[in-house]
């Protein structure tokens, strides 16, 4: 009876957050806003592009929400991409249909991973005549495990960053991996922002930030701030932007 109580739970999360993505799309209609076509294999999905609005263009931050949200959720999701534009970064959010993923074997996982590869390959190809300049992903909950799982087994030169918002770890019933190991491998800047409410990862984190390996990481906890950083969206777009500017934007320059 558990089990199927949470299955007909988490249809109706998505079933909710589909009606409220397509309202979404509804509203963005009247606004100046581009709603760009994504296809990567089979499957095809909507992006919603912000343009940056300084006349100094830094690049594009391609903004992935976490399983069973949209591409307009109103925690995270849309600050980011309502702000970061007034500060010279464009932001393409994707729609992911998917619901939460629970316990996966080996083989399911890897397929999740592909497809979240084949979906970013997409994107940046989609955002080719955007003059994209550097490009960093952002991904929250468990698709940010998709992406470091997908980052640190092949590489992305397209890539500039990761940032990584209230990472959740995917349980892989064949090779349990947790996500300290995955950040370890990363060979990009990588930021790892999240509250302090229901993350198991917050000890891991610390440990890896204290890593002599963690030269690309840095880890950054925000207090009293809950998985959707209710009340706290002006830190966490702060923490962001500040990241972007000393790794991305002033790091690049260094190393030019």
């Amino acid at each position: 009876m558990a089990a199927i109580a949470r299955k007909s739970f988490i249809l109706i999360l998505t079933i909710f957050a589909y009606t409220q993505f397509s309202q979404a799309m509804t509203l963005y209609d009247h606004l100046a806003v581009e709603k760009m076509s994504i296809t990567y294999g089979s499957n095809t999905t909507t992006s919603l592009y912000f343009e940056q609005k300084t006349a100094k263009h830094h690049g594009i931050v391609i903004l992935l929400h976490d399983l069973g949200l949209h591409a307009d959720w109103p925690d995270v999701i849309r600050p980011i991409s309502n702000s970061l534009p007034e500060h010279g970064w464009s932001v393409s959010s994707v729609h992911l249909a998917e619901e939460r993923l629970v316990k996966l074997s080996a083989d399911e996982k890897e397929k999740q991973t592909q497809q979240i590869a084949e979906l970013l390959r997409a994107t940046i190809n989609a955002l080719g005549n955007k003059n994209p300049g550097k490009i960093v992903v952002a991904a929250q909950g468990q698709v940010a495990y998709l992406v470091a799982e997908y980052l640190s087994k092949q590489s992305a030169p397209s890539i500039a960053g990761l940032i990584s918002i209230n990472s959740q770890p995917l349980i892989d019933k064949d090779n349990p991996q947790n996500l300290n190991q995955l950040f370890s491998a990363l060979k990009l800047p990588t930021l790892d922002i999240f509250g302090n409410e229901r993350n198991e990862h917050l000890e891991n984190a610390r440990d890896m930030a204290k890593s002599k390996n963690a030269k690309h990481y840095r880890m950054i906890q925000i207090i009293g701030a809950n998985d959707l950083f209710s009340n706290h969206h002006d830190e966490l777009i702060k923490r962001i932007r500040g990241w972007l500017k000393k790794k991305i934007i002033d790091g690049s320059q260094r190393s030019s």
